[in-house]
């Protein structure tokens, strides 16, 4: 960023040794999601002779994304098709709870004569669909085996068409070439979708990962200038004359600036209760805010951020417990 570069100048010229780094924020690029799971005969047969059927496996796999989701506030749901079924109904996500949703899908029961009707679990979804916040990802865990019914790939284009904000995506237990050119077309039908094979995602963690962060949220890195001298006595929240005087050429640099956002995050050391360290690291940050609105940059631009306790510098040395009593600068 070019202001912090500005800072960063400015600081140096005065002899002033500030640290630069970066820190990243995980954000969520969904409000919502379901797991939408073919429950069709199809699915509880093996993809090998003796082997676990398809929707054990698919069972271990959505335990996997569940378990690398973020946490984060997203709302989340189990629906399953052909036959209909809610494991899990609409609602706040919590881990334990949709670990609980995904092992109470049975894995028993009658293959021949259960057909696969995914046309209609797909279209009948449409409402519930529509009633998600959005943004809203759909993911489709099947093997792509519909053999009953109208088309799959119409039926989801029909629910697009009637539900913005709604994005397909597809864990694919494909085990014929049929069933996964029916899954291909889904995933084509928006640039949005993320379609994934379920063998990969029980083989690797990164696959996981990768699918989890396409999906789910997205990663931003913030730029964070540690003032040092911008520091500050045990158990006080007041500027001694050091920090004023680096305060000032920051305000200087940043005045007149456009679009300047700017986040002070006070910390504490690790002395005394952590919940009274809350209070003080907040009462630092709006120490320092103070002090910058008062050399004119508009209350406006800034965010005060106590986040208590600091682990960075060594707490076992007084150099480092001082050097954790601090507020830092981030740069939106």
């Amino acid at each position: 960023m070019k202001l912090r570069s500005l800072v960063l100048s400015a600081l140096l010229a005065l002899g002033i040794a500030p640290m630069a780094n970066a820190a990243e924020e995980v954000i969520p690029t969904v409000s919502s999601f379901d797991f939408l799971v073919d429950n069709s005969g199809s699915m509880l047969t093996s993809p090998l002779l003796n082997a676990r059927s398809k929707m054990d496996l698919a069972k271990d796999v959505m335990a996997r994304v569940n378990a690398q989701i973020p946490n984060l506030p997203y709302q989340g749901s189990v629906h399953l098709f052909s036959p209909d079924g809610t494991p899990q109904p609409f609602g706040n996500w919590d881990r334990a709870g949709m670990a609980q949703a995904i092992g109470r899908i049975s894995t028993g029961g009658e293959v021949v004569g259960r057909m696969t009707n995914m046309a209609s679990g797909l279209s009948d979804m449409t409402q519930e669909y529509a009633g998600m916040q959005k943004p809203a990802a759909a993911i489709i865990v099947s093997d792509g085996m519909a053999n009953r019914g109208g088309d799959p790939v119409a039926a989801a284009r029909a629910v697009y068409d009637s539900v913005p904000g709604l994005c397909f995506h597809v864990i694919s237990m494909a085990d014929k070439p049929e069933g996964q050119a029916v899954l291909d077309q889904i995933a084509a039908l928006n640039p949005c979708s993320v379609s994934v094979k379920g063998a990969d995602l029980l083989a690797s963690d990164a696959a996981v990962k990768d699918f989890v962060e396409r999906v789910f949220y997205g990663v931003v890195e913030e730029e964070v200038v540690i003032l040092r001298g911008v520091n500050f006595a045990f158990d006080s929240a007041a500027l001694n004359d050091k920090a004023k005087g680096i305060l000032d050429e920051v305000a200087e640099v940043i005045k007149g600036k456009s679009s300047v956002k700017l986040v002070l995050e006070g910390w504490t050391d690790t002395t005394g209760p952590e919940s009274y360290n809350m209070g003080l690291s907040q009462r630092r940050a709006d120490s320092v805010k103070a002090y910058l609105e008062q050399k004119g940059i508009p209350a406006s631009e800034m965010r005060a951020v106590g986040e208590g306790e600091s682990t960075k510098y060594d707490n076992g040395t007084a150099e480092g417990r001082y050097l954790n009593r601090r507020v830092e600068l981030i740069f939106e």
